[in-house]
């Protein structure tokens, strides 16, 4: 049986709504929604708990965790510290590597032009 189906007949033999069982666990609703359609997967920490609530033993490997579904759109982030510096949306089937490699490459390139034109501002 799949995660998914596992959260949701554990969740409906004990009579819990996803309401509950979300507050039992410190999670929204919408995260148990997403774990029962399969959109996503809980966390290990949420799967051992979600084990003990519902008696099902949902310790499985995240191999073998059902695949999140690809989005149109994939969004590459780059981070700087815990903040956001840049992010990128990528069509369907753009290699997200060579995708970041040319933002780099641009990144540099705006870079070098900007220190550039200071450095013939400062000039007298």
């Amino acid at each position: 049986m799949d995660m998914s189906k596992a959260i949701r007949e554990g969740r409906d033999r004990l009579g819990m709504s996803q309401e509950a069982l979300a507050e039992r666990l410190g999670v929204s609703r919408q995260a148990v929604s997403k774990w029962e359609m399969g959109t996503s997967v809980p966390s290990p920490e949420n799967r051992r708990a979600l084990s003990e609530i519902l008696g099902t033993d949902l310790q499985v490997e995240r191999e073998t965790a059902p695949p999140v579904p690809l989005r149109r759109w994939k969004r590459l982030t780059l981070a700087a510290g815990e903040t956001p510096a840049l992010s990128l949306k990528l069509k369907p089937g753009e290699d997200v590597l060579e995708a970041a490699r040319n933002l780099v490459e641009d990144l540099k390139l705006a870079a070098e032009e900007s220190a550039a034109a200071a450095s013939a501002g400062s000039t007298p």
